[in-house]
């Protein structure tokens, strides 16, 4: 999360995500979150994780369908 003092007051939900280390880790479902999250604005925990579960909803509907 990013270190500022004055979103301290916020609730861990609400804070903001930096990328400060874009080594890779192996797992590719990891990494490529990972790369987004590098390429993109910073945005909160929550957002991500909107962004992501919608992500990985709309990968296994594409996949049932195969």
């Amino acid at each position: 999360m990013t270190k500022d003092s004055s979103r301290r007051r916020f609730p861990l939900a609400d804070r903001v995500i930096e990328v400060i280390d874009d080594t890779l880790t192996g797992e590719v479902l990891l990494d490529e979150a990972l790369k987004m999250m590098k390429s993109s604005e910073k945005m909160s925990v929550n957002s991500w994780i909107d962004l992501m579960s919608g992500m990985s909803r709309m990968i296994m509907n594409l996949g049932l369908r195969n």
